[in-house]
């Protein structure tokens, strides 16, 4: 016998958001496999088996998460292939504003049997690098998906999921202006390597 599906009213609307909003921040702190769904429930003031209607299991809460986080930077920071120093630029700015999604992005890439992407649809990404390396208007020094590895890796450095910046460089909210402003100046450089392949 087919289960029956869940009615979506405004009311079981707000239940969702509370329960994603809760699981941000309990994925973020203790990633997929340390994530306890009771405290997610009891943080969202949601009764548990509401999980399990809304969302099948833990691994269906973390994809949803997962895929609304990622959605939300996506609108926060448009991919702009023709400006990668300001997109570098704009990327660091929301990875040091918002380090739960950081966060959520390195325990997605430890967790086993994941490959670490969260569907960030970076294929998309590589291959609009690409066809302006085609047009002369980003070096070919270096390939698309190395360019992008390193914006994002730059762009992130500095966050909640890499400790090491903070590490190295001490107090961040001191030097965040310089820190943006180097990250889109190495971008621009690796952009107009005068290199030939």
């Amino acid at each position: 016998m087919a289960e029956k599906p869940v009615k979506r009213t405004g009311k079981s609307l707000r239940t969702m958001q509370r329960i994603l909003d809760s699981a941000v921040q309990e994925f973020a702190a203790h990633g997929m496999s340390g994530s306890r769904v009771e405290r997610i429930a009891d943080n969202a003031a949601a009764k548990k088996p509401r999980i399990y209607d809304y969302f099948g299991d833990k691994e269906g809460l973390f994809q949803a998460v997962m895929q609304r986080e990622l959605g939300d930077t996506s609108k926060a920071v448009p991919f702009d292939p023709g400006h990668l120093p300001e997109y570098a630029g704009r990327l660091f700015d929301y990875a040091h504003d918002h380090p739960a999604v950081m966060r959520l992005m390195m325990w997605n890439a430890m967790e086993p049997g994941r490959d670490g992407t969260g569907g960030g649809g970076f294929e998309r990404h590589i291959e609009a690098i690409r066809e302006l390396q085609e047009k002369g208007e980003i070096s070919r020094a270096n390939p698309a998906e190395f360019i992008l590895t390193l914006i994002v890796s730059l762009a992130s450095a500095l966050s909640a999921a890499n400790p090491i910046g903070t590490a190295v460089l001490g107090r961040l909210s001191e030097k965040k202006a310089a820190l943006r402003k180097c990250i889109m100046e190495t971008v621009r450089m690796i952009c107009e390597d005068k290199r030939q392949v």
